[in-house]
């Protein structure tokens, strides 16, 4: 900044024979030799320098956000028991672990046997002691968020803020040392994955109050941490990958005092869809789950500078 106002001084006393501009690496102060007459046009320039650099402007930023979630799980759980199987054998059916949470509605029937209901069938002698339990769940939320952001900054210099947090993960593994009993454990790698928001401005205040304001927004959000595993016993090994979702937005635009201006268009979405089956091809209704959710978050933010 000093730089450039002892250069614009440099053009001013350029044509004046004997002129000099110094400037003080301690106090920043600058030293000018030249004629009275151009030194007037120097002290002019000086001021209206100063006077601009001093202005300042807060810059409000006012961010609405809705979030709107949807859920849906379902799952059979079988506990069956096959008895008397010819005469000889006898069999057990179980469903893989459900994905349904503990908050989805169970309903479920059991087959008694012979002693418990006292009736002695064909159904009761080879099925007796099964049971079926149908898990449900459909879940839909919405909800609205208000962040209020002020940053104060001086003519023509940024100002930052953010609100930030990091969650630290295994990102890599290091083969443990073979000997003669065997490989020893792996050892872990960690990492830090950083996620929050950022706000930056920097306001440029004309003579008409007319506020060239540049400024960017990023929000970010970690969405789950995926484990992926290779290996067994000693040797296993398993690292994880963050997903993030974030959103940023950068402009230059020109405002008056007061005026707002309101970005609109932006958005996030995190979807999953998960199924658990016997097989591949298996349908669920011989034991199984699966859970869908779609989250999607929608923005308007208000940006509003004004001159202190």
């Amino acid at each position: 900044m000093i730089g450039s106002i002892l250069a614009a001084i440099g053009q001013i006393i350029k044509d004046v024979p004997g002129s000099s501009a110094v400037r003080s690496d301690g106090s920043g102060r600058i030293a000018v030799t030249t004629t009275q007459e151009t030194l007037s046009k120097v002290r002019d320039f000086v001021r209206a320098e100063n006077e601009s650099l001093l202005r300042q402007a807060q810059v409000q930023f006012d961010v609405y956000s809705v979030t709107r979630n949807e859920s849906d799980e379902r799952g059979i759980e079988w506990s069956a028991v096959l008895s008397a199987l010819g005469g000889a054998y006898t069999g057990s059916f179980g469903s893989p672990t459900t994905l349904a949470s503990a908050t989805a509605a169970d309903i479920g029937f059991s087959i008694l046997t012979p002693t418990q209901s006292g009736v002695s069938n064909r159904v009761t002698s080879h099925l007796g002691g099964s049971s079926a339990l149908l898990k449900l769940l459909s879940e839909y939320g919405l909800s609205t968020q208000h962040r209020e952001v002020s940053l104060l900054a001086l003519n023509r210099t940024w100002d930052r803020k953010s609100s930030l947090g990091g969650r630290a993960y295994v990102s890599a593994t290091i083969p443990g040392a073979a000997s003669t009993t065997g490989v020893g454990a792996p050892g872990l790698v960690t990492s830090t994955v950083t996620t929050g928001d950022r706000y930056l401005a920097q306001p440029f205040i004309l003579d008409n109050n007319t506020v060239v304001l540049k400024f960017g927004i990023g929000l970010s959000s970690l969405v789950n941490l995926v484990n992926f595993t290779s290996g067994t016993g000693t040797s296993q090994q398993t690292v994880q990958t963050p997903e993030t979702t974030a959103i940023n937005d950068q402009s230059t635009v020109a405002l008056k005092a007061g005026q707002i201006l309101v970005i609109t268009g932006l958005s996030r979405t995190v979807s999953s869809d998960d199924r658990r089956t016997l097989t591949d091809d298996a349908p669920i209704g011989l034991g199984g789950s699966k859970t869908q959710s779609r989250l999607r978050e929608d923005f308007v933010i208000f940006v509003r500078p004004t001159i202190l």
